[in-house]
């Protein structure tokens, strides 16, 4: 189970992959991370901030439209029903 607690957006609006998320509270989130790099997962940022991705490649004017729109979402409470991994898709920022 988790919390949605703000909208936050990752990177400088000159990155071009540069994501709006919703920031949350969540256990489960937090030791799937930790397990995951148990299991040998690396990222390039210096900690884990949980989160879920609504919109990548969004400009400073889609970055402000998106949050607006997603404000009425802080405080939903959500979980989790599956966990699903998928293989890397190296070229993933292209698509």
């Amino acid at each position: 189970k988790g919390k949605v607690t703000g909208i936050g957006v990752f990177g400088k609006p000159e990155d071009q992959n540069r994501a709006v998320v919703l920031k949350i509270d969540c256990d489960d989130a937090v030791k799937c991370h930790e397990k995951l790099k148990e299991l040998g997962m690396t990222h390039s940022f210096s900690e884990f901030s949980p989160h879920l991705t609504y919109a990548y490649k969004a400009d400073e004017k889609d970055a402000k439209e998106f949050a607006k729109k997603l404000e009425k979402t802080i405080g939903t409470e959500f979980e989790f029903s599956d966990i699903i991994a998928e293989a890397i898709d190296e070229d993933w920022i292209n698509k």
